[in-house]
């Protein structure tokens, strides 16, 4: 308790990687919980290596402790001893859930993969063996001593995979509840134990409509109340209009997409639509931001629809730099897809951020997308895999520019109602306020 009785929490988050480039959601989420006077540590399995210097992280790396340089013979038993001395039964029972809840039968090459290599290559394990409970229980142990001694009394992950299931593990051995964020990719493709994490979760928070009724429909034994939306929300201080365009009136149109070059954004898509509009003469120029492991099919395709004047990949641009291209495009273009494996996006931020610029955007009906993308009103939205209407879709706003503007007004004044960052983070606060406080 505090000086006026008023019940403390100190909350622990427990991360896949740290700080990660397409996850700037998340720390600007965490940033603004600390804004917020709310006390919290981040615990994460990886550092990623792919992260741009000119990120502001603030605080967060002194906050962060990483699982990977743990990832020790000696300090492993050193950890698992010292922990069951202290709280058998805890152990006891945590590792009897672990083993009834693994997903393979043998786990021992698994784990003594990991200490050999370090957990340095995930590439050397299959999806499988990265979400097996009782291989997580094996490693966990280093996480939950800190935040057992911590004064910690409630623990979140991001993404309900392998954070997750540390989550629940670490809620076990200390005994404090744990809740978790589901986003996309981990909801939509072999969401392993899934209706252990969502029964054993204090709560559960997503960021669409669609999601949540995806998991109310897939996990029956769910109760709706256990899971709430928050939307990621946007900065729209930050990502406004500016105040006067300097345009020349024969400035070649600008197309602009961002996201990871990975098949679910749709990019290749994009593509064929230029090839359409280039061959129906229409001047412009499409700038895509981003790096992924699709780029050399992308540039493939650039090649064959002989766009190489007309299409630049930018690579990855830091947050302070990306306003500068959202404001010198004219149309902002993602025809996200559901790939075959059930990977698609919720609602992908950078279409948020477009909107809160005040530029008309084109999209898919897909997930959560047309929550935030009404047709014809906020944006336009088109079926996906379909390169004809995406290319009908963007010459439209192009040719029709007071049509565009209206559309880029209306989509900022959606924003500012229902999507803007600070209302949303207070929303979070509240939240974690009211169930941790409801324990």
């Amino acid at each position: 308790m505090d000086n006026n009785g008023s019940k403390i929490f100190k909350i622990a988050f427990i991360l896949n990687f740290f700080p990660m480039v397409s996850e700037t959601f998340i720390i600007s989420e965490i940033q603004n919980l600390l804004k917020r006077h709310i006390q919290l540590d981040l615990f994460s399995l990886f550092k990623s290596d792919k992260y741009d210097k000119r990120y502001d992280l603030g605080e967060l790396e002194e906050r962060v402790c990483f699982l990977q340089p743990l990832l020790k013979c000696g300090i492993l038993a050193k950890s698992h001893i010292s922990f069951f001395c202290r709280h058998p039964l805890r152990y006891g029972k945590t590792l009897i859930f672990a083993l009834k809840n693994r997903n393979e039968r043998f786990v021992l090459k698994t784990i003594l993969k990991i200490l050999i290599n370090t957990g340095k290559n995930r590439e050397i394990f299959s999806k499988k063996e990265r979400q097996n409970i009782f291989v997580h229980f094996m490693l966990v142990m280093p996480f939950a001593g800190l935040i057992n001694s911590g004064g910690y009394n409630h623990v979140h992950a991001h993404y309900a995979d392998t954070s997750t299931s540390f989550a629940l593990l670490i809620s076990k051995l200390c005994m404090i509840p744990y809740s978790f964020t589901t986003h996309a990719t981990d909801l939509f493709v072999e969401p392993y134990s899934m209706d252990i994490k969502m029964a054993e979760a204090k709560f559960v928070i997503t960021c669409t409509e669609y999601n949540k009724k995806y998991i109310v429909d897939k996990f029956k034994d769910v109760k709706k109340e256990k899971i709430i939306v928050n939307y990621h929300g946007v900065d729209t201080d930050n990502f406004q209009p500016e105040k006067t365009e300097k345009r020349e009136s024969n400035k070649i149109p600008v197309i602009l997409s961002v996201g990871r070059l990975v098949p679910k954004k749709g990019f290749d898509v994009l593509l064929r639509a230029c090839g359409i509009l280039k061959n129906e003469k229409i001047r412009f120029k499409c700038k895509i931001i981003g790096h992924g492991p699709e780029k050399d099919n992308l540039l493939k395709l650039v090649k064959d629809f002989n766009l190489s004047d007309e299409v630049e990949f930018l690579g990855t641009v830091p947050p302070a730099e990306m306003k500068k291209y959202y404001a010198l495009s004219d149309v902002f273009a993602l025809p996200c897809r559901i790939t075959e494996t059930g990977d698609r996006d919720g609602i992908p931020n950078v279409l948020a951020e477009a909107m809160a610029m005040g530029k008309a955007v084109v999209s898919t009906k897909i997930s959560g997308i047309p929550e935030i993308v009404l047709h014809g009103k906020t944006g336009m939205l088109i079926e996906p895999e379909n390169p004809e209407q995406l290319a009908k879709g963007i010459n439209d706003l192009l040719a029709n520019p007071e049509k565009r503007k209206q559309i880029g007004r209306n989509a900022r004044s959606h924003l500012i109602n229902i999507f803007d960052k600070q209302v949303k983070c207070d929303e979070l606060v509240d939240i974690f306020v009211n169930q941790v406080n409801m324990t």
